[in-house]
């Protein structure tokens, strides 16, 4: 990367895309990682996917005309990470000094104890649709769930 220029950093396209703000708590409602956890970059003509790492984004800067590829690397594979990304070229690199940790996501079936109505994932609970979605699929998504809040309004549950 020439010395003189100046790299925005490629995390604000996606927050601004998916509208993310940062919480300021530990619990999030977004989808983990968030844009602030993405800690490695690289520019170039086209996207390169890393064959090692699951959590990995690609869009196309018009202005600079050329694809950003970035990618969460947990520290566990930092290393393997750059031995992968060492011998490959690119036209600019970017990597965050200091990523975030990773916050804990929100269950589906949350919400605030004194919320006199049903929020839409506590209304498809009682409708069966979690249940009926498990049982269709073969799936467990308990932990995504939640356990529902003991005072629901509106509809028994299991």
């Amino acid at each position: 990367m020439p010395r003189n220029t100046t790299i925005t950093d490629p995390r604000l396209p996606i927050a601004k895309h998916i509208n993310w703000n940062r919480a300021l708590t530990n619990i999030t409602d977004f989808c983990l990682p968030e844009p602030d956890n993405y800690n490695y970059a690289v520019f170039n003509p086209l996207p390169w996917e890393c064959p090692i790492l699951v959590d990995q984004i690609f869009y196309k800067d018009k202005k600079l005309n050329g694809w950003w590829s970035v990618y969460y690397v947990p520290e566990e594979q930092r290393e393997e990470f750059l031995e992968w990304a060492e011998p490959l070229p690119f036209q600019m690199c970017w990597h965050a000094q200091r990523s975030s940790k990773l916050r804990h996501r929100r269950t589906l079936l949350w919400a605030k104890p004194a919320s006199t109505e049903q929020t839409i994932h506590e209304r498809l609970y009682t409708m069966g649709y979690y249940d009926n979605l498990q049982t269709t699929f073969n799936i467990d998504i308990s932990q995504t769930l939640g356990e529902p809040r003991l005072n629901m309004p509106g509809g028994e549950y299991a």
